[in-house]
């Protein structure tokens, strides 16, 4: 995008800076992709990193400690819940937004 020319006297605005820091956790590389050129185009998100599994997760909340995770609730085959209380307790600054694709997952807490 071009911008016009500055009239004198006009000042232009200094970038925003990014209101809260993301990191995204998914299995799918397409989805991790998806989330991060979202994520990417909003100014009040930065986003600090992408992991595939779990010990990547761990590596990029120790080096960041974003204000906010988008994580896949289940990474391959296994159930993310234990992960979730682990880094729950351990980044308590963090929020943690689950998702998910797993029709059970979506009617299994309603039965319940």
């Amino acid at each position: 995008m071009r911008r016009k020319p500055m009239k004198g006297g006009e000042k232009r605005e200094a970038p925003r800076q990014a209101l809260y820091s993301v990191l995204i956790v998914d299995d799918e590389e397409i989805i991790r992709h998806g989330i991060a050129s979202i994520i990417s185009d909003e100014p009040d998100f930065r986003l600090v990193g992408a992991a595939g599994d779990e010990a990547a997760a761990v590596k990029l909340l120790e080096s960041y400690q974003p204000d906010l995770l988008l994580r896949d609730l289940s990474l391959g085959h296994r159930d993310g819940m234990h992960f979730l209380k682990d880094i729950a307790g351990r980044f308590a600054d963090t929020r943690i937004i689950t998702l998910c694709d797993h029709q059970l997952a979506l009617t299994g807490p309603a039965r319940a």
